[in-house]
This record gives structure tokens, C-alpha cells and sequence, in this order.
């Protein structure tokens, strides 16, 4: 059975509410990963001295870049009950929300309408006593060696068919995502990222070990 790709979204935190899970219908057909390293922040940006060359600040950050398409004639035939009636809307909006905070999700509410009329009634000063926004957080998982916790950075959506309330019935969507390597030690999705970094390096072992063996039988030839 094919693995599919998929995002998990945990607006409420690893426990509590059921998790956003959004599955891409179809897994993109390329992915593109850049890694850029940090100097460490002691070394300045000029020329680096011989002693800070290799000082560095963390890991590299590391950025996935990828196309998810939806086409909604194949979600029905799947036996999608909403795409009858919206499209590829429900799929869209799933991965716009990754964008929201997780507080905006409640705009709607009675306490989230008091609290926009509050900021309005007092003023431009009020907003200014808001703490930040908190992103959900959210899963990258691409088969069962990739596991990631991300940020979803940017979402470029191509609606190219439409049905006749003008509802999308095909779609495709940039996505881009920053891994995040640095999260606290006691935070529940740290342990994600450490169970994919263990991963790279057990395959990066194996291939090592294959690499002098290939060495090794070239130089028995002298």
C-alpha cells in the first residue's frame, strides 16, 4: 500500500482535541530541500578567523518546498461526501488554517467578538498589550523515516476549475515549510525531530560503511 504524505495539525496541543490531519491526495512528484548554516553569532559577519571558521550556531536551518495538487472529480470517486459540494474548498481551507494562530481560530466566538470591540473601544494603544500569536503545531510526515515538526512559511494557491457556483474543483498549491530544529527539550514534538535526525544518521552509517568497503576492494588492486 502506497504511504501517503500528509500535514498534522495540533491546534490544541499533542494532547487534547482530535488533530487536523491533512492527507495529500496525491503525493507531490518532487521536493526540494535547502539547508543553509548559522555562524555562530560571536563571529560577526566579516571574514571569518581561523578559529571561528567551524563555529556555528545550531544546526543548519533547513526550508521543504513542494506542489500538492487536488483535482475534485477524483476525491468523489473516492467517495469524498463534501467535494459534491464544495470542491476542493475543504482541502484548501485545511491548509490555509496552518497559517492562522491558533487563538484566531476562535474569532468567531462570543469572547473573541468582545475582545475585537474591546481593542476597537480603546483605541490604537490597546493592541499594542497583545501577547503574540502562537502557530499550531504541525507534523510533516513523508513516509515513516521523515517525520517533521514544521512552520508552514508561504501557500501559493492555482484554482483552475471551477463548478457552477464557482466553487474550486481543481486546484494546485505551493507549499513551503521550515523545519523546526530548536524547539525546547520539553516540548512534545522535539522528540519528532530527534527520531527523523536519528534516522539520517543511521542511513548516513550505512552508506559510510559501503563507501570504504568500495575503497577498500579498489586499493586490494595494487
Amino acid at each position: 500500500m502506497l504511504a501517503k504524505a500528509a500535514l498534522i495539525s495540533f491546534a490544541g496541543g499533542f494532547i487534547g482535541p482530535i488533530p487536523d490531519v491533512v492527507v495529500f491526495q496525491y503525493n507531490p512528484a518532487e521536493l526540494t530541500r535547502t539547508l543553509t548554516q548559522k555562524r555562530a553569532p560571536g563571529c560577526g559577519t566579516g571574514e571569518a578567523s581561523q578559529s571561528e571558521a567551524f563555529k556555528v550556531d545550531g544546526p543548519p536551518n533547513e526550508t521543504i518546498a513542494f506542489k500538492a495538487e487536488f483535482d475534485g472529480d477524483d476525491m468523489a470517486m473516492d467517495g469524498n461526501p463534501v467535494t459534491p459540494l464544495v470542491g476542493v474548498r475543504a482541502a484548501l481551507a485545511s491548509l490555509e488554517l496552518l497559517l492562522y494562530a491558533k487563538d484566531q481560530q476562535g474569532l468567531g466566538s462570543i469572547g473573541g467578538l468582545a475582545g475585537s470591540l474591546a481593542g476597537l473601544l480603546g483605541g490604537g494603544g490597546g493592541s499594542q498589550n497583545l501577547p503574540p500569536d502562537e502557530l499550531p503545531v504541525v507534523i510533516f510526515v513523508w513516509g515513516p523515516g521523515r517525520v517533521l515538526p514544521v512552520r508552514l512559511t508561504a501557500l501559493t494557491v492555482r484554482e483552475l476549475e471551477f463548478d457552477l457556483l464557482l466553487n474550486p474543483i481543481r486546484a494546485e498549491v505551493d507549499l513551503s515549510l521550515e523545519i523546526l530544529k530548536r524547539l525546547p527539550t520539553d516540548h512534545p514534538a522535539r522528540g519528532v525531530y530527534d527520531y527523523t535526525e536519528k534516522q539520517m544518521r543511521i542511513v548516513s552509517r550505512l552508506q559510510l560503511v559501503n563507501n570504504v568497503q568500495s575503497v577498500l576492494a579498489g586499493l586490494s588492486l595494487f
